[in-house]
């Protein structure tokens, strides 16, 4: 009964899932079956005669284990079809961030540059305000120091 590795070859093949590897797998078991069963039934059955029904019996043995590969095989390719439709999800996701990361980056880097602008401008202003008020102190000691020579000028002449 060692053609029973006909059940571990059908199993193999539904690694393809592809039911019509499997059917047409079956198809050449069957048609082997049942000319081996009416030419040399001891090869296939291990019985010196056989009848049809033999062949049937064995036929529908396949069938059987056909019939849940295949439910098997088809199961498969749907979560295959799922998992390879969340991939694209997640991919077109991760080029969209990227590419609104590339629009932050550049948005980021022209603001910084604005505020540098900024910066510059401001320490110039702080230095015409700095120099402006070192003015604005001289004139107000010289201010002062004329009220004083004024209020001695007129406590001399007065």
């Amino acid at each position: 009964e060692t053609h029973f590795h006909v059940f571990g070859s059908l199993a193999l093949l539904a690694f393809y899932r592809d039911w019509r590897v499997l059917i047409t797998a079956s198809a050449v078991v069957y048609a082997d079956h049942l000319a081996l069963g009416a030419w040399f039934p001891l090869s296939v059955y291990g019985v010196v005669s056989a009848t049809i029904w033999r062949s049937l019996e064995h036929a529908f043995w396949v069938v059987f284990e056909v019939i849940f590969l295949i439910m098997a095989g088809r199961t498969g390719l749907r979560e295959l079809l799922a998992i390879a439709e969340r991939q694209v999800q997640l991919q077109d996701a991760a080029s969209a961030l990227k590419e609104a990361n590339e629009m932050l980056d550049l948005r980021v880097t022209k603001r910084t540059h604005e505020l540098q602008q900024n910066a510059g401008a401001m320490a110039e202003k702080v230095k015409e305000l700095e120099l402006l008020n070192s003015v604005m102190m001289d004139r107000e000691e010289r201010i002062l120091e004329l009220k004083e020579e004024l209020k001695a000028l007129r406590a001399k002449a007065g």
